[in-house]
């Protein structure tokens, strides 16, 4: 070959290779799932979980919650976001209205704080260059804006969670005060006032997590207004949304669900994680996920929701599946479920009711990508399948079920190399529940599952 011409193939294929090598450079990065350790608190929760609380098993004092980067974690005192880079395993210490992470300031709830000028004189000489969590009251005093603006240099992207008392109208105010004061990453208001201005979330460029808090009526029944920097939503709201409530926000990749979902998701093609947590008859029936969300790798279903697996055939992207059943009968076969996704890496399965049981649960061994498996509540057998799955990273079985050394002990025994948690339903104590819920909504859930409850077994 001429030499001319070889130099000229040799650059041809080496800028092909240059564009094929930045063109998978460019691909987005997935999102892995890892093992969180906590010590120091007796419960812990996140995000994805958000009817259940994790707790050590045994005195080893280290609770283990799977995780990925952007939840939130939760437990007495503390609810953080999971940024990139976020350590393994950190020791929590709340006291006295503040959190300490390895002995270092992570949050101040003010909220907490009874005599606010005697608490933050006590703190005023504390470093705050680890500050990650504030709790605040709307509206804010002149004290607590003093000192928040002494500090406001002093921190990385941090994660603010409003408590609304505001009577005065000063909401607007104080909320265009915080966002040109720090570096806001997570927002999260309780109960959303009607003359919430949203040009003042949009003007907080470095927002990724928006928790909307018992949105109002004229909010539920409009449009959702744009917020283009939005990566992740929850919202809780007490009436089913407007079906273009989500129209200007197509680009949202999480969506929490405090609310009774209907077909007003279907524009958000780009979700990757969608968690329902209230069950809805509002919903079309045979809704084709794959269709209208081929992006999703995380979905979380409520009780009383599907009657087969049919909903999530074609998902091929789907990583961490979470869902509750009940009944008498034998209506969810996990072999249809293993069949249509053997790619699952978390699966997380509970129940309502009484004589509820799955059909061909041996099929759960099946799943040979699994890593991470949870189950809540009675085993109802399901526990001797389990012992057959050795490649598991983590198990989590009802804290009921741990706390008989003697299944403890099988359970290690079968499983040498599968970090054990125990888990339990959740407690009026879980402040994020709370947050996202109205109260209202919250207290229909509770009634309907005493009721069930009463009766020995779920609704039909």
């Amino acid at each position: 070959m001429h030499p001319k011409r070889l130099l000229s193939t040799s650059f041809y294929v080496i800028v092909l290779f240059y564009f094929v090598l930045a063109a998978s450079c460019l691909e987005k990065r997935e999102n892995p799932i890892r093992l969180l350790a906590i010590q120091g608190d007796s419960e812990v929760s996140s995000s994805k979980f958000l009817w259940r609380n994790f707790k050590a098993p045994d005195s080893t004092g280290f609770v283990h919650i799977p995780v990925q980067d952007g939840d939130l974690i939760f437990g007495d005192g503390f609810i953080f976001s999971l940024w990139e880079g976020f350590p393994d395993s950190i020791i929590v210490d709340p006291q006295d209205s503040m959190v300490f992470v390895h002995g270092e300031l992570w949050g101040i709830d003010f909220s907490e704080s009874q005599n606010r000028s005697i608490f933050l004189d006590s703190i005023r000489d504390f470093d705050f260059n680890h500050l990650r969590n504030l709790g605040l009251v709307f509206p804010m005093d002149t004290t607590q804006k003093n000192f928040l603006g002494n500090i406001k240099g002093n921190q990385h992207q941090i994660d603010i969670v409003i408590t609304n008392k505001d009577t005065l109208g000063l909401f607007n105010e104080d909320l265009k005060w915080l966002a040109a004061n720090f570096q806001i990453s997570t927002l999260i208001i309780d109960q959303v006032p009607d003359s919430l201005d949203f040009h003042v979330i949009r003007s907080i460029k470095t927002l990724d997590f928006l928790g909307l808090g018992n949105i109002p009526i004229s909010l539920q029944t409009g449009i959702l207004p744009q917020l283009p920097q939005i990566k992740s939503l929850s919202l809780g709201a007490e009436e089913p949304l407007n079906f273009d409530f989500f129209y200007n926000n197509k680009q949202l990749e999480r969506l929490i669900a405090g609310y009774v979902v209907g077909a007003e998701i279907h524009v958000l093609k780009n979700l990757k994680e969608l968690s329902i947590i209230v069950p809805s008859e509002y919903f079309p029936p045979y809704y084709d996920f794959a269709k209208r969300h081929p992006n999703l790798e995380s979905l979380d279903f409520p009780s009383n929701w599907i009657s087969d697996f049919s909903h999530l055939k074609g998902l091929e992207k789907l990583k961490w599946f979470s869902f509750q059943y009940s009944g008498d009968s034998l209506g969810l076969d996990l072999e249809e479920l293993v069949e249509t996704h053997p790619q699952l890496k978390l699966l997380s399965i509970s129940h309502e009711g009484f004589r509820s049981r799955l059909a061909n649960q041996s099929a759960l061994r099946n799943f040979s990508q699994l890593e991470y498996l949870l189950i809540q509540k009675e085993t109802f057998g399901i526990d001797s399948v389990i012992m057959q799955m050795p490649h598991l990273k983590y198990l989590s079985m009802p804290e009921d079920y741990l706390e008989d050394s003697l299944n403890l002990e099988a359970m290690k025994k079968a499983l040498p190399n599968t970090i054990i948690s125990a888990n339990s339903g959740f407690c009026l104590g879980s402040g994020w529940l709370l947050l996202l819920l109205p109260l209202s909504l919250l207290a229909f859930l509770i009634q309907r599952l005493f009721f069930q409850v009463s009766l020995g077994k779920s609704e039909p």
